[in-house]
């Protein structure tokens, strides 16, 4: 029986000219989602916008049942695979749904084409294009940043111009820069003259090579494009460089520049300074091709500055004759991949961009709320209390994620613990095994703590870092809340059940095994940050790819079905999960303009304006704004939702019921996070109301009605979702109706 053939025909203008078109699906000639096993698409010869492929299948295989995403990428060089290269992800379309066959059959010949042309990222009339992430072990990617006071200049007659960057990376083992713009030469497109001869006005004729030193070229570069974002902007995303770099404002601009590169060890980066030239109209009108700019200096970023993840380098300012003339500071972010496994890779499923739009979500902060400072029902942060949050109709518990000595990730809210060294119940402690282990900055051993009191009643109570103390060791602690008093005013320890469910520091598998599956889970990530009055939350942290590597790992493993949300404080750390996995949303936690509590350096946090920006550019799923300056200034949820975002609220504020109806009713947020959830009103998890409206339209057979509201005799077979949402609507009017008469009752 001879084979089908299926015909892909998609379109995209705005494709660069260094990217390929490529298809990838749920068959093994489409690369079972894999995107380096991906097909790569030929571009048509006479439409440069048009791209096709076709691919041979069993005529037994189910087509219908076949599914396809489209994305945009390019080869990088490659020094551990076989064939030499590696297919790096620009753009993909990231629909929850991929796309499927709306197909024509002939069926003399066994073709079958995909009907029409598809637009790339389009479908179903829905836009939804995202960024790539890492999916190559030998791929890594790089931010450089600067802002605020980056540029310093020595004399004066260099510090009052107006100074345009451009950023160009290229690779110290090749006599020759791989520039992404075409060659006035016959050469390949990323390739022109030695970055060492002629591509500055500074390199004097000393430094020319010959032909005969030059090391022969590889046929693919080891990096990309440099694109860049302007945070400070009012468009924020990222876009190619202009030839002669965009200005930058001294002390109010947020520049970030992007790369990605198989060879992190080798990149440098060139940062070239450009000032408007002399009687620059006048050039131009003598000659049209006239840049109209004039390269004053140029700084070389080595990759000997980058060490670690994250940090500042200095780097002097060089005029033409080699003399510094000022420096600037950049501020990297370097982000290298998981353990390279399918399920990291794999485009089939993504929920990265995606939130159904419902009436606000209800999310149980620390599950039932902070216990240690307020009063709860339920020891925060333990399995009891999330599980108790659904009981109450949380649509969502959200609850924080740290790592112990052992890198075990953990359930608890705070980087230290206020303890005392007691026994609990059969457990000891063993006091020399924990002074042995300590590796606490602030404190060298447990042992300066360990003083003996005359009056033996008196208990010591000692502030550890939870980094610092194995799982083992954290259960084996009496435990009270850093901030706690010794006057008993707020107890940590005596005022719950110490039953297993009740304890503290449950493990993050823990948590995603116990607590019921209809409930989702909004995961923050705990890193500590520098904050404005100096001091930091907790020093000599973990490394964050490492830091979360260990948690995804357990996520990936053991989360199933369940719904996740990540978020974080840590800007940085948001950027490092979405391009870490494509599987799961990330929210951006922000501070923003506030009086209850010291703000964060990161000035990506000190405002909900550039916290909108930072998450618009980075594409990640929206922001977590906190209460207190949405209620002082709404504009930014405003101006999140003119971005696509979606917005979620947290603070102290929605404990008051008032804020919380304002929250949901007039700024219509996404998601409230709030304490002793269901405690005052009665409420239903949404997702526990979608499920029993599902089972109603599967038992229409025996019950062609679910109300007297609602039939479901006339509807298409292959269209439920329309039944699903008028089944939700009146099981939640039926919910509505009951709990107003609980109220009165």
């Amino acid at each position: 029986m001879p084979p089908l053939i299926i015909n892909f025909r998609v379109r995209y203008k705005n494709i660069k000219i260094w990217e390929k078109m490529f298809v990838v699906g749920s068959v093994d000639k489409l690369g079972m989602w894999l995107p380096q096993n991906a097909i790569e698409m030929s571009v048509d010869s006479d439409d440069s916008s048009l791209w096709t492929a076709k691919i041979e299948i069993d005529k037994n295989q189910l087509i219908e049942k076949i599914r396809f995403r489209y994305f945009t990428g390019y080869y990088l060089l490659s020094e551990c695979n076989s064939n030499g290269r590696i297919v790096i992800v620009s753009l993909w379309e990231s629909h929850i749904k991929a796309r499927k066959f709306n197909l024509k059959l002939d069926d003399i010949n066994g073709i079958i084409n995909v009907n029409g042309i598809h637009e790339f990222g389009v479908l179903e009339g829905k836009l939804l294009i995202n960024h790539g992430w890492l999916v190559n072990k030998e791929q890594s990617e790089i931010y450089l940043r600067i802002h605020g006071e980056a540029l310093k200049f020595f004399k004066g007659r260099h510090k009052n111009k107006l100074y345009y960057i451009k950023v160009t990376p290229f690779d110290l083992r090749y006599k020759e820069e791989y520039s992404y713009t075409p060659s006035d030469k016959m050469m390949p497109f990323w390739r022109q003259s030695s970055f060492y001869v002629k591509t500055t006005d500074s390199i004097d004729e000393e430094f020319n090579l010959q032909d005969n030193e030059k090391e022969p070229l590889p046929t693919l570069p080891t990096f990309s494009n440099t694109d860049v974002a302007i945070i400070s902007s009012d468009l924020p995303e990222y876009n190619d460089q202009p030839k002669s770099g965009l200005l930058f404002n001294n002390k109010d601009d947020y520049f970030v520049f992007r790369t990605t590169t198989s060879s992190i060890d080798n990149l440098a980066f060139r940062f070239d300074f450009f000032i408007e030239a002399d009687n620059v109209m006048n050039a131009i009108k003598k000659n049209p091709t006239h840049p109209g700019y004039h390269r004053l200096a140029t700084a070389i970023c080595m990759p000997s500055s980058i060490i670690g993840t994250i940090g500042d380098v200095i780097v002097p300012i060089l005029a033409p004759n080699q003399i510094p003339i000022g420096q600037i500071t950049i501020d990297y972010l370097l982000i290298k991949p998981i353990d390279n496994t399918d399920q990291y890779q794999s485009m089939e499923h993504t929920y990265a961009r995606y939130w159904k739009k419902r009436k606000t979500v209800e999310i149980g902060h620390r599950g039932m709320g902070n216990s240690y400072t307020q009063k709860a029902v339920a020891r925060e942060n333990t399995v009891f209390s999330l599980e108790k949050a659904y009981r109450n109709g949380a649509d969502f518990v959200e609850f924080d994620v740290q790592l112990t000595k052992d890198k075990i990730p953990i359930v608890y809210h705070d980087f230290h613990v206020k303890v005392h060294v007691a026994k609990k119940k059969s457990d000891h402690l063993n006091t020399e095994s924990l002074t042995r282990n300590s590796s606490c900055s602030s404190i060298n051993s447990l042992s300066g703590f360990m003083k003996k009191d005359d009056d033996n009643s008196e208990i010591d109570y000692h502030v550890l870092a939870i980094k610092d103390l194995k799982l083992k060791q954290l259960r084996l602690l009496q435990v009270e809340h850093k901030e706690s008093t010794l006057d008993g005013s707020v107890h940590g320890e005596d005022m719950y059940d110490d039953d297993e469910e009740n304890r503290p520091f449950p493990t993050l598998i823990e948590a995603l095994e116990k607590v019921n599956t209809d409930v989702g889970f909004n995961i923050e990530i705990k890193y500590p940050l520098l904050l404005k009055d100096g001091t930091h939350e907790c020093s000599y942290y973990f490394e964050r790819n490492e830091f979360i590597d260990v948690i995804l790992r357990d996520i990936f493993q053991y989360a199933k079905d369940r719904r996740i949300v990540f978020s974080s404080f840590d800007p940085d750390m948001c950027t490092i999960i979405s391009q870490k996995q494509n599987k799961y949303p990330v929210l951006f936690l922000c501070v923003g303009e506030t009086t209850r509590y010291t703000p964060f350096v990161d000035i990506r946090s000190t405002t909900s304006y550039n916290g909108v920006n930072f998450a618009y550019s980075s594409k990640i799923l929206g922001v977590n704004f906190h209460s207190e300056d949405l209620l002082r200034n709404p504009e930014p949820k405003y101006r999140g939702d003119n971005f696509g975002l979606v917005s979620f609220v947290w603070g102290d504020d929605l404990n008051n019921k008032e804020n919380v109806d304002y929250f949901k009713n007039v700024l219509n947020v996404d998601g409230v996070i709030y304490d002793r959830i269901g405690e005052n009103e009665p409420r239903q998890n949404i997702f526990l109301v979608a499920k029993e409206a599902r089972k109603a339209l599967l038992s229409r057979s025996v019950s062609p009605c679910v109300s007297k509201t609602v039939s479901l005799n006339a509807l298409p077979n292959d269209e439920p979702q329309s039944v699903y949402l008028d089944v939700i609507e009146s099981l939640e009017i039926l919910m509505s109706n009951r709990n107003h008469q609980q109220k009165k009752q």
